[in-house]
């Protein structure tokens, strides 16, 4: 007796299941079609296209861009205490207390950033602008405790 109870709530998850994606299309598609076409008929519009605009061309802060690339491998806070930074050999640099492998000039990170070193990989492609990696090595070598450029 137990197979067809098993059988008959496998079907009903899946009824459901069918039926809530069903339900789920149609609600997009009317947002969709709520959706204004001209922007312009927004009331705020020139404010908004304004804002916009100065989020797009904004370039990205180093802290931003060290959460998005290297706090993974080198923890929030530098000292690379991550279980990734467990699992590498060799292990990822602690940028509060080292040991660094080179020197610690906004250059020399910047190129680490750009072209990659060892384990560490090449960034060069995804952090193409200057003044960006500029920021991430300046925040890089902020995690310092003792900074010497």
């Amino acid at each position: 007796m137990n197979a067809p109870e098993q059988k008959t709530a496998s079907l009903s998850r899946s009824k459901v299941f069918g039926v809530g994606a069903l339900v789920t299309t149609v609600l997009c598609g009317l947002v969709l079609l709520c959706v204004p076409k001209k922007p312009e008929l927004i009331a705020d519009a020139p404010q908004l296209q304004a804002v916009s605009a100065a989020v797009a061309t904004a370039a990205p802060s180093g802290p931003a861009l060290y959460g998005r690339f290297c706090s993974s491998c080198h923890g929030n806070d530098g000292r690379a205490q991550t279980t990734m930074a467990g699992m590498m050999n060799p292990q990822p640099t602690n940028f509060v207390v080292g040991p660094w492998k080179g020197p610690q000039t906004t250059e020399a990170v910047v190129s680490v950033v750009k072209n990659g070193k060892g384990a560490m990989p090449a960034y060069g492609k995804e952090i193409s602008d200057e003044s960006d990696l500029k920021a991430l090595a300046d925040y890089v070598l902020s995690l310092r405790k003792e900074v010497t450029r």
